[in-house]
């Protein structure tokens, strides 16, 4: 087993509670060199109480002074981590036990990221086992991700100019700067992730967001995708950035992105379909005038 120390870097707001089950659940690690860095993003709730609870000489706690969100809040517990390896865990999501035991198990020398799948759970109790890094399906490396410290002193730190892509963002320089022998994917499940209705990754507001966020990581990643994933995979990203503002009645918007899938594959029916469908309420209004 790799006996390397690693660093779980937990950024809270306002949910001791859900922060406590946290802590507990990597404390409780059969992996046990570790350390917690908790960056406390400016808070109301009394978050050092909760954490000196604890009385562990492994965590250590951070507070801003300011709330600077959730890419510079992971960026400061980056760069106050002492471990070999960092990974991630939101306050409100747990880790399965044994679940670092695995990781260092799995990692090797030549190992720059490790990537295991994480169990989804719902509002309505259901539950999905899913891999969030997994090109090109997905590029989410953060939620499951366990780096080697020195990767975002090569790649950089997360970008604070994208507020619903980070991770995606981390993931796509991951896959431009290392080869796929770097970046290993394994089976285990390691981490439950709560994703209800409330939260803000299901939220309309947030997928409009991440339609902005996304033309943001197209500009600096076009030519990595077209290269890595072809025009097809481009087209069809924009065809369901579309179609979900077409649903959520943003015909201009959505024409953009339809418009964006004709310019990669300017064949498809299905995008010339969607793109001629936004001109429907226009041609109503302009009728009922």
């Amino acid at each position: 087993m790799n006996n390397s120390l690693i660093s779980v870097v937990i950024t809270t707001y306002n949910r001791t509670d859900l922060l406590k089950r946290a802590v507990r659940s990597v404390i409780s690690q059969s992996y046990q060199k570790f350390e917690i860095v908790i960056i406390d993003d400016c808070s109301t709730e009394d978050v050092a109480g909760a954490v000196k609870s604890f009385n562990s000489e492994k965590i250590v706690y951070v507070r801003n002074n300011t709330n600077l969100g959730a890419s510079e809040a992971k960026n400061a517990g980056i760069r106050k981590a002492m471990g070999e390896y960092v990974i991630f865990l939101d306050d409100d999501d747990e880790f399965l036990p044994g679940a670092l035991e695995i990781v260092m198990n799995a990692i090797t020398p030549e190992t720059k990221a490790l990537f295991p799948k994480c169990r989804m759970i719902f509002e309505d109790n259901r539950t999905r086992d899913m891999h969030p890094f997994n090109p090109p399906e997905s590029f989410a490396a953060i939620r499951t991700g366990v780096f080697r410290r020195d990767v975002f002193d090569e790649i950089g730190l997360l970008d604070n100019n994208l507020k619903n892509c980070q991770d995606d963002d981390l993931g796509l320089r991951l896959i431009g700067r290392y080869d796929k022998e770097d970046l290993k994917i394994i089976p285990d499940v390691t981490v439950k992730i709560y994703n209800t209705a409330g939260s803000l990754s299901c939220s309309d507001n947030s997928q409009i967001i991440r339609c902005r966020d996304y033309e943001r990581l197209l500009n600096k990643h076009f030519a990595l995708i077209k290269a890595k994933f072809g025009a097809r995979y481009l087209s069809g990203q924009f065809y369901g950035f579309g179609k979900f503002l077409l649903q959520k009645g943003e015909p201009k918007k959505a024409r953009e992105w339809f418009a964006k899938a004709i310019s990669v594959s300017p064949f498809s029916f299905r995008n010339t379909i969607k793109f001629l469908s936004t001109f429907k309420n226009k041609n109503r209004k302009q009728k009922n005038a």
